[in-house]
């Protein structure tokens, strides 16, 4: 009987791309010769948006990234773990908005990166996994790792980046993680970036700047922080206010933030 090692890597390759990421966990512990198809295929993409992040986006498809993911239906990834198609919408949010699918898994994956970028120094473990990632899709908000922008910033061989910030309301800093000085050189051979919503300015600006020679598509939709602005009984615009039985003249009437929907 022949060993499975003998199967053409062509073949072993597009079989193992179908894989759920728990079975590629266990593929990974057969031999050496599957962990080379198992840790690429487990790390190479990264989904980690909310579930109907593409379809929203059917208006301005994003271009193709490799024949595999040509339709988003037919590959599995961290996120869903099941087959995505553009008709799901709204299915994941429960009675009250929330997502608690991407939640948990967010949670989960943020751990993980915890585990393996922060004892980075130690185990090394992130460096041997970090050149594998070439494609990334995630939503980033208040629940994401403080150090999320620099685990980016340390992926090497990126070629596509997808980010989505999102601030929620109401008033408070519900919104992704600050970015400080960056302790890592952007990836320098990224071809295609979108950023949409609350992403940090010297974070857009690090990742353009890196593959300036490299991007071929840049769709930014970049917003700032949304700031808090009161407004006044007394404000020209709101009219006489006192007459509906509105606070005393000075007292903020009205608090929300701006740039929210």
């Amino acid at each position: 009987m022949q060993s499975l090692e003998t199967i053409p890597a062509e073949l072993v390759n597009k079989v193992v791309k179908q894989l759920h990421p728990f079975d590629l966990t266990r593929l990974a512990r057969v031999s050496k010769y599957f962990l080379s198809f198992a840790r690429d295929a487990l790390w190479g993409n990264i989904e980690l948006h909310r579930n109907y992040s593409h379809s929203s986006w059917l208006d301005d498809p994003w271009p193709k990234i490799g024949p595999f993911l040509e339709k988003y239906h037919l590959y599995y990834n961290w996120y869903h773990g099941q087959e995505q198609g553009y008709a799901e919408q709204c299915d994941c949010l429960n009675s009250n908005g929330k997502d608690r699918k991407f939640e948990k898994t967010n949670a989960i994956f943020h751990r993980v990166i915890k585990q393996l970028f922060q004892k980075a120094g130690k185990g090394k473990r992130w460096s041997e996994i970090a050149p594998y990632v070439r494609h990334l899709c995630m939503t980033i908000n208040h629940l994401s790792a403080p150090y999320i922008w620099d685990a980016i910033l340390s992926l090497p061989n990126l070629q596509s980046i997808q980010l989505v910030g999102e601030f929620e309301q109401p008033e408070g800093d519900n919104g992704p993680p600050e970015f400080r000085a960056p302790k890592h050189k952007a990836a320098q051979s990224i071809c295609k970036i979108r950023f949409r919503g609350y992403i940090p300015q010297d974070f857009v600006a690090s990742v353009i700047t890196g593959s300036a020679r490299s991007i071929t598509h840049l769709d930014l939709g970049a917003l700032l922080p949304p700031k808090v602005f009161e407004k006044e009984e007394d404000d020209k615009e709101a009219g006489d206010v006192q007459s509906t039985g509105g606070s005393k003249l000075g007292q903020p009437i009205a608090r929300q933030l701006r740039g929210t929907r």
